[in-house]
């Protein structure tokens, strides 16, 4: 029930910040919503990811933005994970890339 309850919510707000041709994509048994939002500007875009931050912390879960403008992307992280993992994953990172030549910054955190 909590799946369709923050589809609802995302939903709701993203109708109101930009009403136009959306669809949605839920996986119940693996756990993931897909939003695929249709001709949305910078401004737009960026109130409805970070609303929809805050609506999926809220639920317990974190936001990844797979495709959006680059200069939607330059202004956020994709990433929405919690920053208590980031020395985790820093350290994983240069344990299997100690050179730093694999896609470096394109990860959470920069990393």
């Amino acid at each position: 029930m909590v799946a369709f309850d923050l589809t609802s919510r995302l939903d709701r707000s993203l109708n109101r910040i930009h009403p136009s041709p959306t669809s949605s994509i839920i996986d119940i048994g693996y756990g993931s919503m897909q939003f695929n939002v249709e001709e949305i500007d910078i401004d737009n875009a960026l109130t409805f990811i970070n609303e929809a931050k805050t609506t999926v912390r809220e639920a317990q879960g974190s936001l990844l933005v797979e495709h959006c403008p680059v200069a939607v992307k330059r202004t956020i992280d994709v990433f929405d994970v919690d920053a208590s993992s980031a020395e985790i994953m820093k350290n994983m990172k240069h344990q299997f890339d100690p050179e730093g030549i694999l896609n470096p910054g394109r990860f959470a955190f920069n990393i």
